[in-house]
C-alpha cells in the first residue's frame, strides 16, 4: 500500500512541476509583458492596459494556487506512505501529512484572497527543515 502511495505521489509531482513551470512563464513573462505595456501606454489606453495587467495577475493567482495545491497532495500521498510503511520513523509521515493538509487550505486561501499575506502559507517554512531530516533518514537508510 505505501510503495503504491509512493508511486502516486511521484506522479502528482512530475504533474505539479509541470504546472510550475507554467506559473513560471505567466510570472516571469507574461506578466512583465503587460506591466510594460500598461507603463508605457498612452493616458487614454492606460484603464484598458491595466485591467489587461490584472487579468493576467490573476491567472498568475490560480496558477499558483494550483501548483500550491498538487504540491500538497504530493506531501499528503508521501506522508502517507511514510506513515504507513516501517522504513522511516512515522512521525516524519505524520508531519509531512500536517504540512500537506495546511498547504491545502493555503491553496484555497491563495485562489480566493490571492497574494494576500495568508498565515497559512507560514507552513511552508516548516517544510525545509522537514526536507532535512527526511534527507538525513534516506542518507542514513542508504547505508551513508
Amino acid at each position: 500500500m505505501s510503495a503504491t502511495l509512493a508511486r502516486l505521489g511521484i506522479i502528482v509531482a512530475v504533474v505539479a512541476e509541470g504546472i510550475y513551470g507554467v506559473n513560471q512563464a505567466v510570472d516571469g513573462i507574461a506578466i512583465k509583458f503587460v506591466a510594460q505595456r500598461w507603463v508605457s501606454a498612452p493616458f487614454t489606453e492606460k484603464a484598458e492596459a491595466f485591467r489587461v495587467a490584472e487579468a493576467v495577475r490573476h491567472i498568475e493567482i490560480g496558477t499558483s494556487s494550483l501548483w500550491t495545491l498538487s504540491s500538497s497532495i504530493v506531501l499528503l500521498l508521501f506522508g502517507l506512505a511514510i506513515a504507513l510503511s516501517r522504513a522511516y520513523p512515522r512521525p516524519l509521515g505524520w508531519a509531512a501529512i500536517a504540512l500537506g493538509a495546511t498547504e491545502v487550505g493555503y491553496s484555497l486561501d491563495l485562489a480566493r484572497n490571492g497574494f494576500a499575506g495568508s498565515v497559512l502559507g507560514m507552513a511552508t517554512l516548516l517544510l525545509a527543515p522537514w526536507t532535512v531530516v527526511l534527507a538525513v533518514n534516506l542518507w542514513q537508510k542508504a547505508g551513508g
